[in-house]
């Protein structure tokens, strides 16, 4: 891909596997599905190495079935070096793009009011989350809809809720309670946090207009990744 990613997001597009998400959070071959609720996965022959180019597969079909069509979509972050951070008043373990507009987070939940440094210098605009240790749904969270934080549940067609957390500011993600999605106690969790740098990243909204030319929505760059 051209560099060593650290986040890598794999589906086949000629056949009906689930998406399959690593990180090098969480090391080779541990597996998250964005469309269902699994826990994390181990499977040998699946992303075996983050290498200074790219990734090596395995041969497990859903990443490298042969003559299928596949995709990947992948973003850098520190190489595979965590940062242990201690910001909050619950240790997380971070690694950040150089951008600054990335980060990959994992932290255990509490189940009660808590603060966990997400890595970022600036407020994140979407937040990711996966419970990796339960059959548990993802969940999105953002504040840009109407000021509080909402969450959409990534593997529904769900609308969104409003989640009644705080959610993150500049240094630390806050839980003012326990979340079933996010803050359990004893469970860990991956977070996957994304703010807006121009030229990099834009988080936002837009009103559809039902029209088939559609409606323009400005990032202020041609974007190579659209999540809809």
């Amino acid at each position: 891909v051209g560099f060593q990613p650290d986040l890598v997001w794999i589906k086949s597009r000629s056949a009906s596997y689930n998406n399959y998400l690593f990180d090098s959070n969480r090391g080779v071959t541990k597996i998250l599905s964005s469309d269902r609720t699994n826990a994390e996965s181990t499977t040998a022959e699946s992303l075996k190495a983050f290498i200074s180019t790219g990734f090596t597969y395995g041969d497990d079909a859903t990443g490298n079935e042969n003559n299928a069509s596949m995709v990947s979509w992948n973003w850098r972050a520190n190489g595979g070096s965590l940062t242990t951070n201690n910001v909050g008043n619950q240790t997380s373990y971070t690694q950040t793009d150089p951008s600054g507009g990335f980060s990959i987070t994992k932290y255990a939940g509490t189940g009660s009011s808590m603060t966990v440094g997400h890595g970022l210098s600036v407020e994140p605009k979407l937040t990711i989350i996966k419970d990796l240790t339960a059959t548990q749904d993802w969940v999105v969270y953002t504040k840009l809809i109407d000021g509080s934080m909402d969450y959409f549940v990534f593997n529904t067609d769900a609308a969104k809720g409003d989640s009644g957390l705080t959610g993150p500011n500049s240094s630390v993600w806050t839980w003012n309670s326990g979340s079933g999605f996010s803050n359990t106690a004893s469970r860990d969790y991956i977070m996957y946090n994304f703010a807006n740098i121009e030229g990099y990243c834009k988080v936002g909204t837009y009103v559809g207009n039902a029209n088939n030319n559609g409606t323009f929505v400005y990032t202020g760059f041609k974007p190579a990744w659209v999540m809809n």
